[in-house]
């Protein structure tokens, strides 16, 4: 009688295992497909980067997010009115009395400053 439970049990522990086995080979071939179709090459993510608008001028929180810097820290760099001039730690256009800041310029500003603290 106990030979045949140890029997029984083996025979259930090898099905285990083939189905196991099978599941787990399955899901490793679906997740190596899924992985082949998400493949996108530089050529083309450059193409698709290339149809997408992006915004040139940034406003301030625009401006606060493209840097990863809060509000307050992005009104620390505005513009500034004295006697007359106007002093700018960062590049700007005045559209409509709204101040607007140039990605390409921002860009560049950042690679000339990059040492550089503001107070």
């Amino acid at each position: 009688m106990k030979a045949n439970y140890i029997v029984f049990s083996s025979v259930i522990l090898g099905l285990s295992i083939i189905v196991s086995a099978w599941i787990l080979g399955n899901a490793w071939r679906d997740s190596a497909e899924t992985m082949r179709l998400q493949h996108v090459t530089l050529d083309q993510l450059q193409y698709e980067n290339e149809n997408i608008e992006t915004p040139q001028l940034l406003d301030l929180s625009g401006l606060a997010m493209y840097l990863g810097i809060t509000d307050d820290q992005a009104i620390k760099l505005m513009p500034r009115e004295s006697g007359g001039e106007t002093i700018s730690q960062i590049p700007y256009v005045k559209i409509n009395h709204q101040y607007y800041f140039p990605i390409k310029a921002i860009d560049n500003w950042l690679l000339e400053n990059e040492m550089r603290h503001f107070e």
